[in-house]
């Protein structure tokens, strides 16, 4: 009887030093909530950005095309032609060589940079976009590495250390199994994580060790893919990070939404949402 209130009252004090260090971490999360978001915005803002450039630019393309092969001019050209009463079969042939010896010049130019050929005009950016882009996305990166850079206490900066951990490893029967993937803490490290996440890259660079099981984790990685990485996706689809007029960007959304499947119940009310967001 001795030895189990002595258990009982060590327990209390773990728990009672546990719930005011999760406070701490409440007014720490009600700091970096803020830079997080500011982060997120920009990020989807690069990839609007990116997007109206693609779209603008295949928009030309297809211009070019209806201008070299069709004889159908632009709209402000052909005001344009009207009104000043040059010759319109000569401007239009003026115009279309001018067209034809920049998109040459911008295919050879490319070369370096295409994945496919045959994409390179109008399902991409030119190489000075693409490069300002990419300086883009590595400042966010950094920037989402500076959120932390003030934290000191490991366990704020791996919350898979000290307390969390020894509420696993001591206390595993007071609740926490089912509670452990259903707090919403875990949604800030998840979130700051991909800032600027390349799903192509990173789900091709990553892959879980051979015969290791989730435990009393595995509600852990379901809940944060429904809870912060399916919003998240969503958002970015929302804001332009999908073409579908890219078939690149199509095979990597239908491997991006099996993973996702995989991962969650089948039928899961998140995972409908992001369909209707790739649909959309």
């Amino acid at each position: 009887m001795r030895q189990m209130v002595e258990k009982a009252e060590t327990k209390c004090a773990w728990f009672r030093q546990f719930r005011e260090w999760v406070e701490g971490v409440v007014g720490f999360l009600d700091e970096k909530y803020p830079l997080l978001e500011k982060l997120e915005e920009e990020h989807a803002s690069l990839l609007q950005e990116r997007f109206d450039m693609i779209r603008e630019r295949r928009k030309a393309e297809d211009e070019d095309d209806l201008c070299i092969f069709m004889g159908v001019t632009r709209p402000q050209e052909a005001e344009k032609l009207m009104s000043s009463g040059a010759s319109f079969q000569k401007q239009l042939l003026l115009s279309a060589e001018g067209r034809v010896s920049h998109a040459i010049s911008d295919q050879k130019t490319e070369k370096d940079f295409d994945d496919e050929e045959g994409y390179s005009t109008d399902l991409s950016l030119p190489p000075s976009d693409v490069s300002s882009y990419r300086s883009a996305i590595s400042s966010l990166a950094e920037c989402a590495g500076q959120v932390l850079s003030d934290v000191k206490a490991e366990e704020i900066r791996d919350p898979d250390k000290e307390w969390w951990t020894a509420w696993r490893e001591q206390y595993a029967e007071s609740h926490y199994v089912g509670a452990w993937g259903g707090l919403s803490v875990w949604e800030f490290w998840v979130r700051l994580e991909i800032v600027g996440w390349d799903f192509a890259r990173g789900s091709y660079n990553y892959s879980p060790p051979n015969g290791d099981e989730l435990g009393p984790d595995g509600d852990l990685v379901g809940s944060m893919i429904s809870t912060a990485t399916i919003p998240r996706i969503c958002k970015l689809v929302e804001g332009g990070a999908f073409d579908a007029y890219s078939d690149v960007d199509v095979r990597r959304v239908i491997d991006l939404a099996e993973e996702v499947e995989a991962s969650v119940e089948p039928g899961h009310p998140k995972f409908l949402v992001l369909l209707k967001s790739v649909l959309s």
